[in-house]
């Protein structure tokens, strides 16, 4: 079989730079939140379909923040209904 790289080429969770740290910031705790305050991605992921030739399906592991009230929000939703 095949190996099939699930992953785009292009790695974007990979955008820290150390240079941008050491001239830069005058402490630890300057380093710290420049690196805490980068948003965090990672990359999105492709799977071929074996059945039909040329289609690939793209899935992004990223959410957002309405995503996750909209899961818990259906969670305790069903959760409150069982009393």
């Amino acid at each position: 079989m095949a190996k099939t790289n699930l992953y785009s080429e292009t790695d974007e969770s990979d955008n820290f730079d150390k240079n941008e740290l050491s001239e830069d910031s005058d402490n630890v705790l300057d380093q710290l939140t420049a690196v805490i305050s980068k948003k965090v991605t990672r990359p999105n992921i492709f799977i071929n379909v074996p059945e039909r030739p040329g289609v690939t399906l793209l899935i992004s592991p990223n959410i957002t923040q309405q995503q996750i009230k909209a899961w818990q929000k259906k969670c305790w939703h069903g959760f409150k209904n069982w009393t």
